[in-house]
């Protein structure tokens, strides 16, 4: 009877945690897939980064020398990531945009540039982005927004 509650006890724990492990292992690996991505698109590009960031929604590079900024949408589609380049001039800012509404909190974040030539790299959006935290991506924005200002 011993051994039998203790392999019940075995199996129950293998039943719950393995979906579980499965599941961080599975985002583990799509992670290392979109930093090396950026890596390659950096070394096609002869670009080498100082700060990466991956957040829920984009990916975010800056070079060593902080003049070249490089981001793209994560999309469902693995396949195709979408690097878009933006030269960083110290004339023209970036800076970040928030958008709250009363009782829901906030519902956009993004960051743009002043002159506004380049549409923006949104951070958070509250119709797309229901897993996501509004706070941290308004914090990672503001950290994006210091390095690059």
């Amino acid at each position: 009877m011993d051994i039998t509650t203790t392999l019940l006890g075995i199996g129950f724990f293998l039943l719950f945690m393995l979906p579980i492990l499965w599941i961080v292992l599975k985002q583990n690996n799509h992670t290392k897939y979109l930093k090396n991505s950026l890596k390659n698109f950096g070394k096609t590009e002869n670009l080498e980064f100082s700060e990466t960031e991956i957040t829920p929604r984009i990916i975010l590079g800056i070079t060593t020398n902080k003049d070249i900024l490089v981001f793209a949408e994560i999309s469902n589609n693995k396949n195709n990531i979408d690097f878009q380049k933006i030269t960083i001039d110290k004339n023209n800012k970036f800076i970040v945009e928030t958008t709250q509404t009363k009782g829901e909190g906030i519902t956009y974040v993004a960051l743009t540039k002043q002159n506004n030539k380049h549409k923006p790299i949104v951070f958070y959006h509250d119709d797309t982005d229901l897993g996501t935290d509004a706070l941290t991506c308004l914090q990672a924005a503001k950290k994006w927004e210091k390095l690059l200002n």
